[in-house]
């Protein structure tokens, strides 16, 4: 599953729109959430702490981890930049601790690189050190949640797992929210565009971890049925319960386990193994 957390709707509006997200009331979530069948995004509300809370009550009702992709998409200010300019964030400085840390950049893409700084307020009046009326750091953006979503989100997903997306909206000065959306409009398809490729390598993932998985059902049934000296008939059954076991995320292989510590396999006979065959399903049933 991408999660793909946004401050504001401005921010989700044409993602919403584009991958035809469904607004959800999911019990034991705080925020506001719109999902479909690959993509669930969430608008966290303004700031550090925001951003936080949404990204641990996500991780805790929906259980975020393993192959799942973490996005933060937002706008930023970037002085002297045009507005609508996409950048993926190779960097991050929390202004107000002094931490840095470093998205693993292991996806190719398109998009240009910057540092992001994140910033407790929303406007930026003075940007440090300046020539020609520029920050000297031209590739670096002001936001507020980059620094807290990496932070929060090291607690359930691997570093490679997340990503930060920063449309330039403004150059540091209060903006309208027409002029918001017109900057990320101006961005969308290369929005989408990595979205996409996100796509694409989580659904890879879950094909090449099903194959994974169909082989190592095919001998657990192969094991099991040498050690219970299964007849046809009794294969059937045996394949038909391991597999309900694997759909069913049940450890059959810690009964199995049990069996082998009991004494109860290897089985000698096809006799005893009908019997043990049984003893093996009521005991996962």
């Amino acid at each position: 599953m991408i999660y793909i957390f946004t401050a504001i709707y401005a921010e989700a509006k044409n993602i919403i729109k584009h991958y035809d997200l469904k607004k959800q009331h999911v019990a034991g979530l705080k925020f506001d959430i719109f999902s479909n069948d690959d993509i669930r995004l969430l608008i966290t509300g303004a700031g550090a702490v925001n951003a936080a809370v949404a990204l641990g009550n996500a991780a805790g009702v929906f259980g975020i981890a393993g192959h799942d992709r973490i996005i933060n998409i937002g706008s930023c200010a970037m002085p002297g930049e045009n507005a609508g300019n996409v950048y993926i964030i190779n960097k991050i400085t929390e202004k107000a601790t002094g931490h840095t840390f470093y998205p693993d950049m292991l996806i190719k893409t398109e998009l240009e690189e910057a540092v992001a700084i994140t910033v407790p307020k929303p406007f930026i009046k003075d940007c440090g050190s300046q020539k020609s009326g520029k920050c000297l750091q031209t590739k670096s953006v002001y936001e507020m949640e980059a620094a807290s979503i990496y932070q929060a989100a090291s607690f359930f997903i691997a570093p490679d797992h997340v990503s930060f997306i920063k449309i330039v909206s403004d150059n540091g000065d209060l903006i309208s929210k027409d002029e918001m959306q017109e900057a990320i409009h101006i961005a969308e398809d290369k929005i989408h565009d990595y979205i996409d490729d996100i796509k694409e390598i989580v659904q890879e993932e879950k094909v090449n971890a099903n194959a994974k998985e169909s082989t190592d059902y095919k001998k657990d049934i192969e094991r099991l049925s040498d050690a219970m000296c299964c007849s046809k008939v009794m294969k059937d059954q045996l394949s038909q319960l391991i597999k309900y076991c694997y759909l069913s995320d049940i450890d059959h292989r810690a009964v199995e386990r049990e069996f082998y510590d009991r004494k109860m396999l290897p089985c000698s006979s096809k006799k005893e193994g009908k019997v043990c065959l049984d003893k093996f399903k009521n005991r996962l049933l």
